[in-house]
């Protein structure tokens, strides 16, 4: 008796998943020099002075508190419908640094469109 737990392209979304941790560590790495760049030494989470540095932390922070439920629905859809929820992942994935690049800009992405 032949017992199969998960779809042949299950690696598809076990592949995304792991890439979904270097995109949350590539916003960290961008966090970290951030802080470093404008000086806010831990454990102060937000500056005072420093707009963009708090854009950049925020991206990142943004990132973490939806990663569990991205995590939770990228596996188990991918039960059934791995090709479909890989590709979802990549999607969701692009969207994140996209959000984050544009947020980095402090709120002048509108400046940039409009130029």
């Amino acid at each position: 008796m032949d017992v199969t737990l998960f779809h042949k392209d299950f690696g598809y979304v076990a592949l995304v998943g792991a890439g979904s941790s270097l995109v949350t560590f590539y916003l960290a790495m961008n966090a970290g020099r951030a802080r470093a760049k404008y000086n806010v030494k831990p454990p102060t989470l937000y500056s005072d002075t420093e707009q963009t540095y708090n854009c950049i932390q925020r991206a990142h922070q943004n990132t973490l508190e939806t990663y569990p439920q991205f995590l939770m629905t990228l596996f188990l859809g991918g039960i059934q419908h791995p090709r479909l929820c890989a590709f979802g992942g990549c999607v969701y994935l692009a969207g994140r640094l996209a959000f984050a690049h544009g947020y980095y800009t402090g709120g002048q992405l509108d400046m940039i469109l409009l130029a």
